[in-house]
């Protein structure tokens, strides 16, 4: 790609990235960045796995059935290695496909991770393509904690409100 080309593909993920953080619903944030994923960055198939608190495991957050998904089974080893080292990697699959997992990340924690089929990307897989996947994916994993934030202080709010009114009740 020439440079102005790699320029107005960086516009175009700022502009939408500037949306996912201005988005108050989980799934509008989602739905921005898997149209940034798909319109912008030509990914093919890709898989966004979100962690569960609840279940203390990663869940899709794509139907494996939808056009472009696909669910890779991630090995523990790749999982403990983004939880410690942080970093992208390509790593191969069965049949020379090559997946590149991208992890999600705000303040250190590890959020999600993105798993893009990269073996039908080609000369469009360089650092410059993985710096703007990272970017993407770090302002989409803030967004989400920021709504998560959000909300659980909307129910403190409310809580404390209800606390108010009984005790102003009893007096």
């Amino acid at each position: 790609k020439s440079l102005q080309e790699y320029v107005n593909e960086i516009t175009s993920v700022r502009e939408v990235a500037k949306k996912i953080l201005a988005a108050r619903d989980p799934e509008e944030i989602l739905s921005l960045f898997f149209s940034a994923l798909t319109d912008y960055l030509n990914a093919g198939k890709f898989q966004l796995f979100l962690f569960n608190d609840e279940k203390m495991d990663f869940a899709p957050q794509r139907d494996p059935d939808k056009p472009g998904s696909f669910c890779p089974v991630i090995p523990h080893e790749i999982i403990n290695w983004l939880i410690t080292e942080k970093k992208s990697t390509t790593i191969p699959l069965k049949d020379s496909e090559l997946i590149t997992v991208v992890p999600l990340m705000v303040r250190e924690e590890l959020v999600g991770i993105l798993c893009i089929d990269t073996s039908q990307i080609g000369d469009d897989m360089n650092p410059q393509f993985i710096d703007i996947l990272e970017a993407l994916a770090s302002e989409t994993a803030a967004a989400l904690i920021n709504v998560q934030l959000y909300k659980q202080l909307e129910k403190q709010f409310l809580d404390l409100a209800s606390t108010k009114t009984y005790l102003l009740n009893i007096l």
